[in-house]
């Protein structure tokens, strides 16, 4: 009994905040040496003016039978406890007593019949005061409701006799313009017939807002329940005129409570996170510190008309209705370390009650190597579900001193997302609620960065996670979260290599279906990122994966590096910005409007020329705006004649050629050319680019190209070649659109004209030694589908195979076509929604294209993806569906007298994404 009545004095913990109260009670009569009176609440200053202790004493008369209340309130100084005493001098033992500390006040309760005199005695110290208040306790009932305003002090008791029921109590107060409750309010509720005096008064006093209290009764005992509130030192507003509502609430009946276990037990370490303990008996045993809400994440209470599900750290003062019967149990839990002592391998538990349930947890407890681990340049991914807090704790051993970034990548499922990702070891020497940094990714995932976490080689380190992926509108699909820790090198600064081009861009053409279009590496050549031990890591454009990547080592390439492109372009500067670590470089890409670009727009005719001034600027790329419309339909070529002025000269061309609002050409610094089939009587935009480097004579500032547009057949389907051949000693001469190369080859002699071609050759052996071309071009203009820059290039070849022509005869037949060599795949990788393709890579194409569907047929959904580099061999192809099986296949494309050419579709594969 006495054990119950020490857990209701806990619970008193879970009481209602109060607020501001005024009411009426009942008169006593109280007299004292120099003062009689009838007064409220018998209220009386007592003040000591002598500089040593005065025995003070006041005498009360009841007016009715009943439990009345005696609180002695020290104002300044101290007094002693005091002693009751009947007419006849008999000393009156008190039915209860009880103590706040907050506002030192003593409460003694007494049982007394009408008309009995009794008087309180006390000592109060030199200069002293205190005040004394004297009232009858009333008895609380069932929906009994309390309006106060102000502060108040009066206590009630209930009679479980008369009403067997869990109670509880709610209340709602005043709270100011900040939120902040005008009032503190106790409450305090005990049985106390044979308690010890101790087990009340060591209870410390309950200071709670806007909360509420449950009790249930374990005997014909009433319980004595007191009120008590006060204004708060933060709130600005008047407490005389807070208001509080409090109800007396007969709470709904049930059948019992079931504790809900999380999807993942929680697990303590061996020998972490406590300390040890020595009890009475000279034991020592490691007592572990937890928290109940690691092994409890919700309780259901099944009421007589229906169950309900609460959070396992549900608690009074975040109830939103106090009023309702429903609501006011609270789990609290009951440590048994002292008794059971918590080893690896027992059967450890503690206790959690509600209310008058109780059931044991059970605990497990592992060592050091049975936890999972995060990696050192690794992945350790657990998987969420939404909205469903996850406790994990994770190894590390690092395998050097120094600084370490734990990094984590969170999928997302919208904007609505938010993660929450606490850790601390278990010395708390390197706790971290929050991030140090947030990158939002490309493909969509979220990266925290926690850095800094300074750790020793060899030690072993176990972090305690707690983990959220909170989102609003969230499906049952778990969430990878991604743990990788690294040593990052620290980076010093980084550069843009540019290519010389001017990012100019022109409104009407180059935004083409709304958004503008363009290719970084037309502009970018490389990314340099230098560290602060002198290591230089170059980023070079990948097209499969459309980014600027490195082989660099793991330790130079822990930070991304990211592109951001705004969409909000308009005419002027606009900027894409490259960010890595926190830093940033801005390409200024320049829009022309309409009226900007109508200005400096040229007109040009066929085999007219014009002449484009460049300086010598190693930085800077000179251009033009032309427009051409043809006569007639046909092949036309643009051609640029230029002398340069040494051999250390280098020219690079590039230009773009637009048909109504579309890119139809591309062409670059290449081989061959592939020229642009025109309609007649369209207005065609060209785009026209050209860049003077590494010009040593000093004397020389500028040189003048000179820019032709040229026809090269009359049909746009056809190109007429004429082709003889003769044996001599090797000497080859090639003219292509004004451009001549010169190769030496063994019996071979070979003259060559294209657009008026004429070939003449020798007798080709089966095997030919011919070298490879080296032609004077700039290497940092990335090669596009086709074009020429039209000056002149030496060349020499050499290779181990029959040359191979493609030719047409002289009577204009049909062109005999040369099919380029065709790929295998060699490796296939599923991913969700995605597959990752590797093949063999082929020489002399200018690309590949694969095809993947969901019919051996390619006749649904059917995906296509044309790659114009020849110098990759593996692409993924994403947005796929999840759990489909897809065919793939791959070949190769050359240009060949101005038309593509495929090679054969070769071995279809099949897989299923995941």
């Amino acid at each position: 009994m006495k054990k119950s009545k020490k857990l209701l004095c806990l619970l008193l913990t879970f009481l209602l905040v109060l607020t501001s109260i005024s009411f009426s009670t009942a008169k006593v009569k109280a007299e004292s040496d120099d003062y009689t009176d009838d007064y409220v609440f018998g209220e009386k200053d007592f003040f000591s003016a002598s500089d040593t202790p005065n025995d003070k004493d006041m005498t009360f008369t009841a007016t009715e039978d009943g439990l009345y209340s005696v609180r002695i309130k020290t104002i300044e100084g101290f007094n002693n406890l005091s002693v009751a005493k009947d007419a006849d001098g008999n000393e009156i033992k008190p039915y209860a007593r009880d103590y706040r500390i907050g506002d030192r006040t003593r409460i003694d309760y007494y049982q007394l019949k009408k008309g009995q005199v009794f008087t309180v005695r006390f000592t109060l110290h030199a200069n002293s005061s205190v005040l004394i208040i004297a009232d009858i306790v009333r008895e609380i009932k069932k929906d009994d409701e309390f309006n106060f305003t102000g502060e108040y002090d009066v206590s009630y008791y209930y009679d479980p006799t008369k009403d067997y029921h869990q109670y509880k109590l709610g209340c709602l107060m005043d709270t100011d313009d900040n939120g902040n409750n005008v009032l503190n309010a106790r409450v305090r509720y005990f049985q106390n017939e044979n308690n010890d005096e101790l087990d009340y008064l060591n209870v410390p006093d309950v200071y709670m807002n806007s909360v509420l209290s449950s009790m249930r009764p374990n005997s014909s005992t009433p319980y004595i329940i007191n009120f008590y509130s006060h204004g708060t030192s933060y709130s600005s507003k008047d407490a005389s005129t807070a208001q509080s509502k409090i109800k007396f609430v007969r709470m709904e009946g049930n059948t019992g409570i079931d504790l809900n276990e999380p999807d993942e037990p929680f697990n303590l370490i061996e020998n972490q996170n406590g300390e040890m303990i020595t009890n009475e008996f000279g034991h020592s045993y490691f007592k572990y510190n937890y928290s109940y809400l690691s092994f409890i994440k919700s309780y259901t209470i099944h009421y007589y008309d229906g169950d309900m599900e609460f959070p396992a750290n549900s608690h009074p003062t975040t109830e939103k209705d106090p009023y309702s019967p429903y609501t006011g149990y609270y789990l609290t839990s009951v440590d048994t370390q002292g008794t059971n002592h918590w080893t690896v391998g027992s059967d450890n538990t503690f206790l959690i009650r509600a209310g008058s349930y109780e059931k044991e947890i059970p605990v497990t407890i592992k060592t050091y190597d049975q936890l999972d681990r995060f990696m050192f340049f690794g992945d350790t991914t657990l998987k969420l579900k939404p909205n469903a807090p996850l406790r994990r704790s994770l190894s590390f051993t690092p395998p050097e001193d120094g600084p370490y970034t734990l990094f984590v990548t969170v999928d997302s499922h919208s904007d609505s997302c938010n993660d929450t990702i606490a850790f601390n070891t278990t010395d708390h020497s390197l706790n971290r609620d929050f991030p140090d940094q947030t990158t939002k990714l490309a493909n969509g995932k979220t990266l925290y960065e926690y850095r800094n976490l300074n750790l020793e080689k060899g030690t072993k380190y176990t972090f305690d996670c707690y983990l959220i992926h909170s989102d609003s509108e969230a499906s049952d699909e778990t969430v990878n979260m991604t743990f990788n820790f690294k040593n990052p090198a620290i980076i010093s600064s980084f550069s843009l290599n540019q290519t010389g081009l001017d990012p100019v861009l022109v409104d009407g053409i180059d935004n083409i279906s709304g958004s503008y279009k363009y290719s970084l590496p037309d502009y970018i050549n490389s990314v340099d990122v230098t560290y602060a031990d002198g290591t230089v890591v170059k980023y070079t454009y990948d097209e499969a994966s459309d980014s600027y990547t490195t082989d660099a080592p793991d330790k130079y390439t822990v930070y991304p590096l990211t592109i951001e492109n705004p969409d909000n372009w308009s005419s002027g500067y606009n900027y894409v910005y490259f960010n890595i670590d926190g830093r940033s470089k801005a390409l200024t890409l320049s829009v022309y409007d309409k009226e900007r670009f109508k200005y400096n727009l040229n007109s040009i005719g066929l085999d007219q020329t014009d002449t484009v001034r460049f300086y010598r600027d190693d930085a800077k790329s000179y251009y033009k705006f032309y427009k051409f419309v043809p006569e007639t339909n046909g092949t036309y070529n643009l051609k640029m004649n230029v002398t340069p002025h040494d051999d250390n000269c280098r020219i690079s061309t590039y230009y773009n050629v637009y048909h109504n609002g579309e890119l139809v050409s591309t062409n670059y610094n290449v081989e061959n050319i592939t020229p642009c089939i025109f309609k007649a009587g369209e207005e065609y935009i060209i785009k026209f680019f050209g860049i003077h480097k590494n010009c040593d004579n000093t004397d020389l500032n500028y040189m003048s190209p000179q820019i032709k547009v040229l026809k090269v057949t009359d049909e746009p389907e056809t190109s007429e070649v004429e082709s003889t051949t003769k044996s001599a000693d090797t000497e080859t001469t090639t003219k292509v659109s004004d451009v001549e190369t010169t190769t030496k080859t063994s019996n071979i002699e070979t003259t060559t004209k294209v657009s008026d071609v004429e070939t003449t050759s020798s007798d080709i052996p089966s095997v030919t030694d011919i070298e490879q071309p080296t032609t004077k071009f700039d290497s940092n203009v990335n090669p596009g589908n086709s074009g020429n820059n039209g000056f002149s290039s030496k060349e020499t070849t050499k290779t181990n195979e029959s040359p191979k022509q493609t030719v047409a005869s002289s009577n204009n037949s049909s062109n005999e076509v040369v099919k380029p060599k065709a790929t295998k795949i060699s490796r296939i990788k599923t991913a969700k929604k995605s597959i990752t393709i590797t093949w063999n890579k082929v020489k002399n194409v200018k690309g590949y294209e694969i095809q993947v569907a969901t019919n051996k047929k390619f006749k649904k959904n059917t995906k296509k993806v044309l790659l114009k580099n020849k110098n990759i061999s593996q692409t993924t192809i994403k947005k796929l569906k999840s759990k489909k099986k897809y065919f793939i296949r791959i070949r190769t494309y050359n240009y060949i007298n101005g038309k593509i050419s495929y090679s054969k579709w070769i071995n279809v594969k099949s897989a299923k994404t995941k």
